[in-house]
Parts: C-alpha cells; structure tokens; sequence
C-alpha cells in the first residue's frame, strides 16, 4: 500500500460573544492523533497539530485580559513525543487583510526554542505550492535552507496573478533518529494573500 493522504476539513464556528474578555484574545485550534489500538505498538509517536492566532474582539462591557496583552502573533506548529518535540512557525508580522501591492515584507522565525532539544534542520517557503500533485510542485521557491530562520523576507509579488488569492507557505522540520524511529516533525503556516 502506496502513501495516501489523508485530509479532513471541518469547519469551526465560534460565538465570541461567549468569550470572558474584550480585545486581545488568543484563539488556539489543536488536532490529535491517537493510537487505534491499546496499548499504543512500539512504533507509535502521539502528534498534535495546531494553530493560534490573536483576534481582536468588540465584546462591550467586557473586561480586557487580564496581565499584559502580548503582541500579535500567529504560529502553526507539530508537537511529537520524545525524541522529537516542538517545531513552529511564528509569524511577527501582521496578517495582509488588504491587497499587496510591490513587496510583501514577512518577519518570522523558525527557530527551535527549548534548549537541550533537536533543534530545527531545515526551512522552507515557498508561493503557492502543491504537494500533492503529480509531480510535486514545490511552488515559487522563496527560501530553502538548513537550520532554522530568523528576520525578515521582501517578496516581490508584482509578477504574481491578481485574479485569484496567493498561498504564502511557511515550514520548519525537525528530522530526528532515535533507533529504529526516523521521522520528520514539522510546523507549517498558509498565509493566504491577494495581490
């Protein structure tokens, strides 16, 4: 049995009304793998998946949360039980909520962040890939580079079509050995663009 994918697309609907604070808030989506048999075989490594991203809510009368708001982020990242761990994406730039005229100026980092742990071994952006197509079409290839990545890139985007929206793709990987376990674990984040 060949490699399959295996996609599942669920939309969510959230009542911010329901939610105890005005203004800053963080919204986290989290997705989980679980072993189909107990207890887990010798080769099963538990992943979670998952994305957060500041929203800003009107909720009048509602108080702000409390400590100090941090600043906007938006992180896509996979988490693997021991050896691996934490691989993330963190955007510091704001999401385009408008069209993108000339460059597109992107600040993020793909770096590791808990010492003593694998850290990152590649990064990779690229403008509207296609990984499961045949052959795979990497996309417009911004950056492809071992280790991690930290600063800014100027996308130029004035060669791009202004009739349809632009993916902006984000990885970092993390491939680690552990006896007979070899495996990538990887954060991704899809930034969607119009130009």
């Amino acid at each position: 049995m060949g490699n399959t994918e295996c996609k599942t697309v669920v939309r969510l609907t959230a009542d911010t009304t329901l939610f105890p604070y005005n203004g800053p808030n963080q919204i986290k989506i989290l997705a989980y793998t679980s072993p189909l048999t107990t207890p887990a075989p010798s080769n099963y490594m538990a992943a979670v998946a998952g994305a957060f991203s500041q929203a800003v809510l009107n909720n009048p009368g509602k108080p702000l949360p409390p400590g100090e708001v941090q600043p906007t982020v938006t992180v896509g990242y996979g988490q693997l039980v021991l050896p691996w761990d934490y691989a993330n994406v963190r955007l510091r730039s704001a999401l385009p909520t408008a069209a993108v005229s000339g460059s597109m100026v992107v600040d993020f980092t793909t770096m590791g962040q808990i010492p003593g742990l694998p850290g990152i071994t590649g990064s990779f952006v690229s403008i509207d890939p296609a990984f499961h197509a045949s052959p795979v079409d990497k996309g417009n290839v911004i950056l492809d580079q071992a280790g991690g990545f930290d600063g800014k890139l100027t996308i130029n985007t004035a060669s791009l079509d202004a009739s349809k929206p632009h993916k902006l793709f984000i990885r970092s990987d993390q491939l680690v050995s552990s006896g007979s376990l070899v495996g990538t674990n990887s954060a991704a984040l899809i930034i969607i663009f119009t130009v």
